[in-house]
């Protein structure tokens, strides 16, 4: 469909550059379909590890984190009933709790270097959500 709308706009006389800016566009629009489709089906399953990697699609999509308020949210309380039922949280579920707290006490202490270092391990552990 954007290869035919493309030989439509090259037919019409637009510029190279032109085609590009749209095939970009059209690029990052069905960037943003699929992380839709991914949250939308992470979370029908409510699994975990399925919830964070739609997160990470829709985050590097740049969907508004208000599109990922429902899969966060549900995050959000699997990790909260896996430590209510005696940490039998993963490996890297732990790493990312650990990730948690130093950021919340980075953020407590306003210390812009324990800040931008929490940030960026957060950012590593898949912990960073863009908000436009």
């Amino acid at each position: 469909e954007v290869e035919r709308a493309l030989a439509s706009g090259r037919a019409a006389g637009l510029r190279p550059v032109e085609l590009l800016e749209a095939r970009e566009e059209a690029l990052r629009a069905a960037a943003r379909q699929r992380a839709r489709e991914a949250l939308k089906r992470a979370v029908a399953a409510k699994e975990e590890e399925g919830l964070r990697r739609a997160v990470t699609l829709a985050d590097e999509a740049f969907l508004d984190s208000r599109e990922m308020a429902a899969a966060l949210a549900l995050m959000e309380e699997i990790e909260a009933k896996a430590k209510l039922a005696g940490g039998d949280a993963s490996p890297e579920a732990r790493a990312r709790a650990a990730v948690v707290l130093r950021l919340r006490r980075a953020i407590k202490s306003r210390d812009f270097e324990e800040l931008t270092g929490s940030i960026r391990d957060a950012e590593r552990a898949g912990l960073a959500i863009r908000s436009q």
